[in-house]
């Protein structure tokens, strides 16, 4: 799949995915549409080049803007799919964007929102073959396939496109966490190994500033990590890990101390703690929990 993005003299984008022939036409006013053919107003595009992939759209104060995925590195491949790490970016006004260019609130959204797009590690299947949102258990037992949100890192930058149901040509899955593969020839076999970290969107946040638990049993900084092995004699081997903050409701207090003082909240997290380890035992199976707390 290539997917081609232009710019019309109003501010209109129109990207087309090679694969099906379709385009994606972006207006202002939050318009989404999929076409077989460019209107004839659209005639006249400008800067046409090819990109990786669409990371979705999101409106500001004044402006909607899209954020396209400019380049890209293959990292490595599972069962032949191979993935890739997102390298460059861009955040481009939909329509004639005067306003969100003088407005101070706008110009620092847009810096926040490229300060973490920068510093994200962010990872998608080349052509949406593989789903790096599911484990590779998830994957082949599962009786319906589904993204899963946990881990749908751009799930809300999709979601205009998710309402009009734009499809698999325009809409990628992109994972925030860690990919890598390497091939070994061993006995006469060629061994396929893969590690590959997913972050969970929910309760997301920096080192230090979130901690603990929510309500709804959602603990900080969530990650699987999952080791991948195959031969090419169809064997399919995969260990999945999961780690996060402690299942309580605490937080720390930062100042210039190596070893910041810790705030145990008098809010009893009984409840949510159980909810959490439900939900745990629902998705995986059987724990076994392993205590990192000033473990070197």
């Amino acid at each position: 799949m290539v997917l081609s993005h232009s710019v019309a003299t109003d501010g209109t984008h129109i990207i087309h995915n090679s694969n099906s022939g379709n385009y994606l036409i972006l207006t202002s006013g939050g318009g989404v549409e999929v076409a077989s053919t460019i209107p004839i107003v659209y005639k006249n595009l400008l800067n046409t080049k090819n990109i990786s992939c669409i990371i979705g759209t999101i409106r500001l104060k004044f402006s909607s803007y899209v954020i396209l995925a400019t380049s890209h590195e293959i990292t490595g491949s599972v069962l032949n799919n191979e993935i890739a790490i997102i390298k460059s970016f861009e955040i481009l006004p939909i329509g004639i964007n005067e306003l969100g260019k003088k407005n101070n609130e706008e110009v620092q959204y847009l810096k926040l929102l490229n300060t973490h797009l920068s510093n994200a590690t962010l990872y998608f299947s080349i052509d949406n073959k593989y789903d790096l949102t599911n484990s590779l258990q998830r994957q082949f037992t599962n009786t319906h396939k589904a993204v899963d949100d946990r881990f749908w890192w751009n799930k809300y930058l999709s979601q205009d496109f998710i309402d009009r149901q734009v499809g698999n040509d325009f809409v990628t899955p992109i994972i925030y966490g860690y990919f890598k593969s390497h091939s070994a020839y061993f006995n006469g076999k060629i061994l396929e190994f893969a590690l590959l970290t997913r972050r969970s969107s929910l309760r997301a946040g920096t080192r230090y500033f979130r901690r603990g638990i929510d309500i709804d049993g959602n603990v900080a900084n969530f990650n699987e990590t999952e080791q991948l092995f195959a031969s090419d004699d169809q064997h399919i081997f995969s260990l999945l890990q999961t780690r996060g903050s402690v299942p309580v409701y605490w937080a720390e207090i930062n100042n210039l101390k190596y070893k910041p003082n810790l705030v145990i909240s008098s809010q009893s997290s009984i409840d949510a703690t159980a909810k959490h380890f439900s939900q745990q035992v629902e998705l995986y199976g059987d724990n076994y929990l392993v205590n990192l707390v000033n473990q070197k």
